[in-house]
Parts: C-alpha cells; sequence; structure tokens
C-alpha cells in the first residue's frame, strides 16, 4: 500500500486508528454522562415549602383557690447535736424543793428558784 512505500507499516496505523477510536468513544460518554446530569439537574424542581403550624401546648387549667396543703417529708439518718455541753452543780448535794415556774414566767433577781441539801450523796443516804 501507499504507506508501505512511505516507510509506515499498515498495523501500525491500525493499532494507533484503533487507539484514537477507543480514546475518542471514552470522550463521548464522559461528555454524554456530563450532559445529561446537567440536563437532569436543571429540570428539578423545587420541593414546595411546607408552613408550619404553630402548636400550642394543651394544659388543663383550674381556679385559684386559698388552701392548706400537707407536704410530708420523710428521711432516714440520726439526729445529733453540733456541742454537747456537760451541766454539773458547783458543789455536790440533792435538789430538795423546786419552785414551779411557767414557760415565760418572769422571775426577779435573788428569787428562790431551788434548794438543796448540800454534802456528798454517799453522806445524804446514810443520814436519809
Amino acid at each position: 500500500m501507499e504507506y508501505e512505500k512511505m516507510g509506515i507499516k499498515s498495523s501500525s496505523i491500525t493499532n494507533s486508528l484503533k487507539t484514537a477510536l477507543i480514546a475518542l468513544a471514552c470522550l463521548l460518554v464522559i461528555a454524554g454522562g456530563v450532559a445529561g446530569m446537567n440536563k437532569m439537574a436543571s429540570s428539578k424542581q423545587e420541593p414546595e415549602k411546607k408552613q408550619k403550624k404553630a402548636r400550642g401546648l394543651l394544659v388543663e387549667t383550674i381556679p385559684v383557690m386559698k388552701k392548706e396543703i400537707s407536704l410530708p417529708v420523710t428521711g432516714y439518718g440520726q439526729a445529733g447535736p453540733i456541742n454537747i455541753t456537760q451541766i454539773s452543780p458547783e458543789v455536790s448535794g440533792k435538789i430538795i424543793k423546786t419552785i414551779s415556774l411557767k414557760e415565760g414566767e418572769t422571775v426577779l433577781k435573788g428569787s428562790l428558784l431551788r434548794r438543796s441539801l448540800l454534802g456528798s450523796q454517799d453522806s445524804f443516804e446514810r443520814n436519809g
């Protein structure tokens, strides 16, 4: 053939022609895919926007009335004092007479509140 006269083999022409055709086919497939995607994207419709309705909470109301309420509180544990104070008389003895007072009653200075028998308890029991 004419290509052989020019020093080109016909098999190399067919190989390069095949390669060019395959590359062209690939480009056409890619171009077709891009064109199809663009067409689909442009034909897409915007979704309808739904208006959200404001929903209120369902509540029950009652008229206001003044009344006492009982609110019991239950707990477990131990109760104890913060400070412990030991109370003891200055002298040993036994109380033999007390004056009865009511809560909130006023006492004058120097009034007799109690009368005690002085001495140790052992001697009191011996004498008593």
